[in-house]
């Protein structure tokens, strides 16, 4: 899955406009979520962003997808994998073309010169160490948060859920609010396979603790209940108009776009579709002719993904659920269906 940048705003940051069957159920007139202004991320807190999984593609390319990107108001790198050190060029560059650079890290410390070029570092942590080899891995961890809080601005950590953590939700949010982490983000994988109950117990615990931690500590919990989704579809689908067909209305409303290990342009991550493919960073055609084509041919199917993954919503009879995940096996259904 996919890490969501920590800068994003909200997650109605990386969603579209929908235009289910019943429009009663929409008043885009009074979304809760905060209009986005036009100032940079550094000026308001919007971000688009940039992701890239290391391994990376060629970094001169990347560089020039950057400037690109730069120049439609793509604000935040933000980098996953393995092997950072590698990409030192991309980072002190990104910096200079007036990104945000975040970073997800597990056991690797980057060098103090790729440290010295990052905003905010996501930290992934297991859970409390319980034997001699987890309380050995746990002391280099605290020796590296040590080390970063040094130089990066923000600091942030990550962890993926098992269906007993809801049992340490608390010990990791004291850990990480007496570390001064700004953000605690919970993944959730492979959902199908977990007893409801478990998934109850962590949605509920996410929920009871945010109550004490935020503003200090932002928790992110990639799981939402149906409820949010029907009783309140603004939540995701905030936008007030259909966007132009241009690039401009492009970066409007794909706020997120990933780049693969070959260079392929995705606006719904990782494990969507190549359905949706906007382009190729070794192409050689500038992102603003592969915006405009993108938006022209293929934005009327995203919008019918988006009402169909809605309306599967409505239907459906799982309370808990991943949107991110929802939306990439929809994305393979939807090119099955139509290929």
């Amino acid at each position: 899955m996919d890490t969501t940048s920590p800068l994003t705003h909200s997650p109605a940051s990386v969603s579209l406009p929908v235009s289910p069957d019943d429009d009663s159920r929409f008043d885009r007139t009074a979304s809760p979520s905060p209009a986005f202004p036009k100032e940079t991320l550094q000026q308001c807190g919007v971000s688009r962003v940039v992701q890239i999984h290391v391994p990376t593609p060629s970094t001169r390319n990347l560089i020039t997808f950057l400037e690109q990107a730069a120049a439609l108001g793509y604000n935040t790198l933000h980098l996953t994998g393995a092997d950072h050190n590698a990409l030192e060029e991309l980072i002190t560059t990104s910096h200079t073309l007036g990104y945000l650079n975040t970073l997800t890290s597990s056991d690797t410390l980057p060098t103090l010169r790729i440290l010295r070029h990052l905003d905010h570092i996501t930290i992934s942590i297991a859970g409390k160490p319980q034997t001699p080899d987890q309380r050995s891995a746990f002391a280099r961890l605290q020796q590296n948060i040590a080390i970063i809080s040094n130089y990066v601005t923000t600091l942030g950590f990550s962890h993926i859920l098992r269906p007993d953590s809801w049992q340490m939700l608390s010990w990791l949010t004291d850990f990480a609010m007496q570390h001064k982490a700004t953000v605690l983000h919970l993944h959730a994988n492979e959902l199908s396979k977990w007893e409801p109950l478990d998934l109850y117990r962590i949605f509920l615990a996410h929920f009871y603790l945010r109550r004490f931690a935020e503003p200090e500590l932002l928790i992110q919990l990639d799981i939402l209940h149906r409820d949010n989704i029907i009783n309140n579809p603004n939540f995701f689908f905030h936008q007030d108009s259909i966007p132009e067909r241009s690039a401009k209305g492009f970066s409007t409303f794909f706020k997120e776009l990933t780049i693969d290990r070959k260079g392929d342009i995705l606006p719904l991550g990782r494990e969507s579709s190549s359905i949706f493919r906007i382009g190729n960073i070794h192409s050689n055609i500038l992102l603003t002719t592969m915006a405009e084509r993108f938006m022209e041919e293929k934005f009327g199917d995203i919008m019918e993904l988006y009402n169909r993954t809605y309306r599967q919503i409505l239907g459906s009879c799982d309370e808990l659920f991943s949107w991110a995940k929802l939306i990439a096996d929809a994305s393979h259904q939807f090119e099955k269906i139509n290929s």
